[in-house]
């Protein structure tokens, strides 16, 4: 099962507390345990109403008795998978989110103000004390003048992908290109 969940995208599981090969009480916690699965909801089903706490606490997002009730089944299910699409939403978003992030800081630290965002993405921000750096390419104007825009284009290409590594490597924050300049800042938004 725990094969088929790692390979397959799957939104929600069904087990049963006794199960051939099996029981569902550790399914359900491998689910759980497993950073790839475990908001993956899962609904335990059995006959005796005494397993219901050790349902819950393997983890599981719900408990049905038996004999089942196919309305009560189908509507617990359609409010896991609204909870799991609501999930995977937060999660596009999250990703959209880190990155447009990276575009500008290290993964790393995409990470860090991801992590505490109401410490770092503070509206408004803070005064604080920043380092500016500001680097061009020395004899640009002179080379665009006696090479073609694409080769000039080439030269950038080249050049800012290392600059940018640079500056992420020391926690730098870039802002922009200009041209053949670079603009980055340390200091913002992790001091």
């Amino acid at each position: 099962a725990m094969d088929i969940l790692e390979q397959e995208s799957i939104d929600l599981v069904l087990l049963d507390i006794e199960m051939p090969g099996g029981n569902g009480l550790e399914l359900c916690r491998a689910i759980k345990e497993d950073k790839r699965t475990r908001m993956i909801p899962v609904m335990i089903v059995t006959g005796h109403e005494s397993e219901r706490l050790e349902a819950i606490d393997s983890g599981a997002d719900e408990f049905l008795g038996k004999p089942l009730q196919s309305v009560i089944l189908l509507t617990r299910a359609r409010s896991l998978l609204r909870l799991r699409k609501l999930h995977l939403d937060l999660e596009e978003r999250n990703e959209l989110l880190r990155r447009t992030l990276h575009r500008y800081v290290s993964k790393e630290m995409a990470d860090t103000i991801l992590g505490e965002p109401e410490r770092y993405l503070r509206l408004g921000g803070e005064i604080r004390r920043v380092t500016v750096l500001f680097a061009d390419i020395k004899g640009f104007v002179r080379f665009t003048e006696n090479h073609s825009a694409g080769e000039a284009v080439d030269v950038l290409n080249r050049v800012f992908p290392v600059l940018t590594k640079v500056i992420f490597e020391n926690n730098g924050t870039f802002d922009k290109f200009i041209g053949d300049a670079v603009m980055a800042f340390y200091g913002a938004p992790i001091q």
